[in-house]
């Protein structure tokens, strides 16, 4: 349920710029017919329950369509990205500031416990608010049953000193008692009460409050729906007094004075009060028919802010054609190419090598052979026998190495376990693997604690730094290591390619994930046993507060493979797993 309380905040959160822009564009038509107030309000009620993203080239909504991940409850370093830097820098740092650190022994991290909380807190208040509508209605229509017809559709009632409209199908008009015998005001307020009707007012009102409820938690819903109602009443006041031939509007406005009660409360949120008889009075006595051309010109505007609001801008920056890496060709073919090479003149395999569990053979690396026969992924000495194949765990330094490709002699290797965790740069700052403090430490620090032996064996290799694939955020230079970390790509081609890297659309915002049958064998251990979080050297998504590239992707707790990746150099809680990758020459 913790999905559904993300998607309802996402759209509550679109839908609360929506409203904020709508309000002082409703102000600016405030001398034009009331009607287009009421049209605008259906493009906040639109956004408050559609659950997809329209792309359109130019919107006026500044928030990104998912500013809260769909896997925030499983993130390390939970963290949104709106697209408002105010808003996602207070946020974020309440939630830095808050949130205790992530215990990997655990089997939920907080934000998961926060979001199972919130979700049914928040299924609570919608309960509640249910049960009072449905009780309110209920009563009123136990109310309404002494009521006796006195035309077509009209009822009188004497329960009640406001007229108002109830029924779905076959709505009904009811008006007190008595108000039969003054015939201006019964006219006028039946007209009132058939444009309602007519419009499908008594439809929509209820659709508007039940989207409410279920954005119960944001005020500036409510505040929508207060006005809609007003704009509503307003503009059905209008429509009776613009075609009337002679002007009413005295006798119109004696008419709400008369009505007009002190109220306790919603009569039901299902039926139709007058309500705000004060502004509607003045409204009614300063309205005037409007020119020709400002009714235009407010139709104009109403259709324009429909347009530039329904949908959220399409993203050129960020995306190719289809949401693919602009620099990366081989996500198309059938099979992956490796972005690690040792040479020019090196050539992959033919075979595409899937990792589906561990191997537990341990094959040491010498020279003496325990096999006659060779496979394409398997490498052999001068006499013909194979040593290593891909898929086997090797000793190699002080760890365990797991076996990912064979190429003219050297072995592709990735450390079985994480073996340390260590931020992915130090700092928050625009970073690419080139650049990284992690590229550095591994280069260094981490490869300096083999021998001289071993390293004699690891072959220096060139990195290819593509672009993230599915977000456009630049890989920075090709690099030259002897240590690197393993790419998006290489993380598909080895342990096993679904389709998903390939195939994701340009407006599929909400996938950030590689979700698929391959989870569990991309799952790592970290040296106490538990599952752990590792790195990858592909970028992330650019932080939108910044703009800069300050995240790298990686490989969560479940498998996922997070293509947004994670944020760095904030704080202590950005640090992940470590896997290193090398070439290792085994002749």
């Amino acid at each position: 349920m913790s999905h559904l309380l993300i998607a309802i905040i996402n759209m509550s959160i679109s839908a609360s710029c929506v409203a904020l822009i709508v309000i002082p564009v409703r102000f600016l038509l405030k001398k034009s017919p009331r009607k287009y107030s009421y049209m605008l309000w259906a493009v906040v009620f639109f956004r408050l329950i559609f659950p997809f993203s329209i792309k359109l080239p130019v919107s006026a909504v500044p928030v990104q369509p998912q500013p809260i991940p769909f896997d925030i409850a499983y993130a390390d370093n939970p963290h949104i990205q709106s697209g408002l830097p105010v808003f996602d820098d207070t946020i974020n740092t309440v939630i830095v500031n808050t949130l205790p650190t992530v215990a990997h022994e655990n089997s939920l991290n907080p934000m998961q416990i926060i979001l199972q909380i919130g979700a049914y807190l928040w299924l609570s208040g919608v309960i509640v608010l249910f049960l009072y509508t449905v009780i309110s209605y209920i009563r009123l229509k136990s109310i309404v049953q002494f009521a006796f017809r006195t035309e077509n559709n009209v009822y009188e009632i004497s329960y009640t000193h406001t007229p108002f409209v109830l029924g779905f199908i076959r709505p009904k008009i009811y008006i007190p008692s008595g108000l039969k015998n003054k015939e201006k005001e019964y006219e006028y307020i039946i007209k009132h009460e058939q444009t309602h009707i007519k419009r499908l007012d008594y439809l929509i009102k209820p659709l508007a409050f039940f989207i409410t409820v279920i954005h119960w938690f944001n005020p500036l819903a409510w505040i929508s729906y207060a006005l809609m109602v007003k704009d509503m009443e307003i503009s059905a006041d209008e429509n009776v007094i613009s075609l009337s031939p002679v002007d009413i509007r005295s006798d119109y406005s004696i008419s709400l004075l008369t009505l007009s009660v002190k109220k306790y409360g919603l009569l039901s949120p299902l039926a139709f009060g007058e309500i705000g008889v004060k502004e509607r009075v003045k409204n009614v006595l300063k309205f005037k028919k409007p020119a020709f051309w400002i009714s235009g010109l407010a139709f104009i505007i109403v259709v324009a802010a429909v347009f530039l609001l329904i949908g959220n801008q399409l993203s050129g920056d960020n995306y190719n054609a289809i949401g693919l890496d602009k620099n990366d060709n081989s996500i198309n073919n059938s099979e992956t190419l490796p972005e690690t090479t040792l040479s020019p003149s090196d050539k992959p395999n033919s075979e595409t090598n899937i990792l589906y569990e561990n191997k537990n053979t341990e094959t040491a690396l010498t020279s003496e052979l325990s096999t006659s026969e060779s496979s394409p992924n398997q490498t052999t000495t001068s006499n013909g026998s194979a040593s290593v194949v891909a898929g086997d765990t090797i000793k190699f330094g002080a760890y365990d190495w797991r076996v990912l490709d064979i190429q003219n002699g050297k072995a592709l290797i990735l450390s079985d376990r994480i073996i340390e965790q260590r931020a992915y740069n130090e700092e928050f700052v625009d970073t690419t693997w080139e650049t990284c403090t992690l590229r550095k430490y591994l280069n260094n620090e981490f490869y300096n604690k083999f021998s001289t032996v071993d390293k004699a064996r690891i072959a220096e290799t060139r990195v290819v730094n593509s672009d993230n694939p599915w977000f456009g955020t630049e890989g920075g230079n090709d690099t030259t290591d002897k240590i690197f970390l393993l790419s998006i790509n290489e993380v598909v081609k080895y342990f096993g390619d679904s389709g998903q890297l390939g195939n994701r659309l340009r407006d599929d915002v909400y996938l950030t994930i590689i979700d698929d049958q391959y989870n569990t064998a991309r799952i790592a251990y970290g040296l106490s046993g538990a599952e752990d979080n590792w790195w990858l050297r592909s970028p992330g998504l650019l932080d939108h507060s910044s703009s800069i590239n300050a995240s790298a992707s990686i490989v969560d707790i479940h498998g996922y493979i997070e293509i947004d990746g994670s944020t760095f150099g904030r704080n202590e809680r950005n640090i992940r797993g470590i896997r290193p990758a090398l070439w290792l020459n085994l002749e």
